[in-house]
């Protein structure tokens, strides 16, 4: 009985929009590919993340070689 109670509760709940379809909107608001929500095209997400890993490299290289010293 109380199960029925909680399930007619939640459901009512959920059609009045104070719980449990938050969570479609944050799903909804959030795009599924990373160049758009970084507000670039596919091309420009790339060469930025081409250009991120390089940067780490040459971080990555300056510190062992100081390192090394």
């Amino acid at each position: 009985m109380a199960f029925l109670m909680k399930s007619m509760l939640s459901n009512q709940v959920k059609n009045l929009g104070l719980g449990g379809g938050g969570e479609e909107s944050k799903d909804e608001a959030a795009p599924s590919d990373p160049a758009a929500a970084a507000g670039m095209t596919r091309e420009e997400y790339e060469e930025y993340q081409k250009q991120m890993i390089e940067e780490n490299n040459e971080v990555s290289s300056v510190a062992f070689i100081q390192n090394l010293e």
